[in-house]
């Protein structure tokens, strides 16, 4: 579902992407189903974001809401300064690893987001830009939320929305 007609605008190596305007609560989402719940498995998300603007907390992609429904949340942390991977295993309490680096203004940054827990020492990954993988030690799985996926806001009521292309 297009939430306020998102725009096209030219991605990366001349795919198309999502242009998103905050002020405008623009969003794409689709309902909670099995296809996008994690439960205990392990998962990637890859996405290409260009940031207009920082400012403000820019969700990426997220299935996230009040405790009780967190799920997980990629993300530009605006407390950090830097691009977050977050993610709870019971709905309420969370863990996170944030990249080293803030991400950059204008230009395409690629993150990459890992739940891991089938090698030995089960954790979360992150990188940007094909930097080393910052990691934090992660067990509990996600939790199934019965939440919107949702591209470029935090979660329905949330003032958060993701400023910029994202392919």
């Amino acid at each position: 579902t297009d939430g306020n007609t998102v725009g096209n605008t030219t991605g990366l190596t001349h795919a198309t992407a999502r242009d998103f305007v905050a002020v405008n609560g623009e969003q794409l989402l689709t309902a909670h189903a099995a296809d996008n719940t994690f439960d205990d498995e392990d998962f990637t998300i890859f996405t290409a974001v260009k940031l207009d603007a920082l400012g403000a907390h820019r969700p990426f992609v997220s299935k996230w809401g009040a405790n009780g429904t967190k799920s997980f949340m990629l993300y530009y942390d605006t407390t950090q300064g830097k691009i977050t991977f977050i993610i709870s295993s019971d709905g309420t309490n969370i863990g996170f690893v944030t990249h080293t680096a803030a991400p950059t203004v204008g230009v395409w940054n690629r993150c990459v987001a890992v739940l891991n827990q089938t090698d030995t020492g089960a954790q979360l990954k992150l990188s940007v830009n094909g930097s080393d993988f910052a990691t934090a030690a992660w067990t509990g799985g996600v939790f199934a939320a019965n939440q919107w996926l949702r591209f470029g806001n935090w979660f329905e009521g949330s003032q958060y929305y993701f400023d910029g292309a994202m392919g």
